[in-house]
This record gives structure tokens, sequence and C-alpha cells, in this order.
């Protein structure tokens, strides 16, 4: 058989786009493919290089959906805002988290203790602040009305609600 890096002919499952095999295709219902690019490498080396610009924003919508269906989620925040009222559970993906904001970047790759924790307790902040602060780690997008903007801000960059 051919080994990698030989000079035998390129492989039969890379001569077709990237995209049919992680399932971006237009077919089964799902949406009409996104703007792609293939470039010929430089040099005229016989390679390739693709690019699907759509692939970050389709990843976090996936992403988003397994979230809501409690899918492959490790961490649950255990949000508690009042002592008398039961904290709010919101479960979701470190990396996700941690690509979205330094403080849970921090809180999960630093060696602090909520690194290893799969319910990680946050008091003193609003349910709905930490659930939009979720939403947004996995849209790229927020809605808040105006009583939420500072509370929302603060706890967004670290800080503590106003």
């Amino acid at each position: 058989g051919a080994e990698l890096g030989g000079g035998s002919p390129p492989s039969p499952c890379l001569s077709f786009p990237p995209q049919h095999v992680l399932g971006l295709t237009g077919g089964g219902g799902l949406s009409p493919l996104p703007p792609s690019e293939v470039t010929p490498s430089p040099g005229g080396s016989g390679s390739f290089h693709y690019s699907l610009e759509e692939h970050p924003k389709a990843a976090l919508a996936i992403m988003n959906q397994l979230r809501l269906s409690g899918q492959l989620c490790d961490v649950t925040l255990r949000v508690r805002y009042r002592r008398d009222v039961p904290p709010a559970d919101f479960p979701a993906h470190k990396v996700v988290l941690a690509s979205s904001s330094p403080v849970f970047k921090a809180m999960f790759t630093t060696g602090l203790r909520e690194g290893g924790m799969e319910v990680v307790p946050i008091e003193g902040v609003h349910p709905r602040v930490m659930e939009r602060l979720v939403e947004f780690a996995y849209t790229a997008s927020i809605s808040v009305g105006e009583k939420c903007v500072l509370h929302v801000m603060n706890v967004g960059t670290g800080g503590t609600p106003p």
C-alpha cells in the first residue's frame, strides 16, 4: 500500500470538497451551500486550499443546538442571585465559554478548581443575565433591556453586578 508522503497519487477521498465529508452539502433538507473558495497552491505543487467562510458560524449554531438539547455539555453553571431563590442551571460546553470570555478561559484552563468541576457555582449574578451571556457565547448576538445593560456589561467583563 501507499505510505503517507510518498509519491503515490492523492487519495480519492480528497478529490472533493470537505463540505461533503462534513455533511454540509445542500441535500437532505439542509440549507444551500455557503460560499466557498478553492485556490491552487503556489508553485504548482498539485495541492489546493479549500475554505468555507460560513463554517465557524455553522459550527457554533450546531454547538448551540447541542447545548439546548443537553448533548455533549461538560459543565453546568449553577447561578444563584439571592439565597432565598433556588439556583438556575445552565448546561454548556467549556470550550465555547472559554473561547468567548477571558473569565471562563481563565476559570477552565489555568488550574483553578472550577476547571475540573462538572457543576460550577456562580453567586450574585441574575439568571437572566447569565442566560444572555451564555446565549451570546454561542450566537455572537445579544438582546438586552435597559434595566439589564449594566448587569450584563459588568458580568461580561469579569466585574461584579452593580
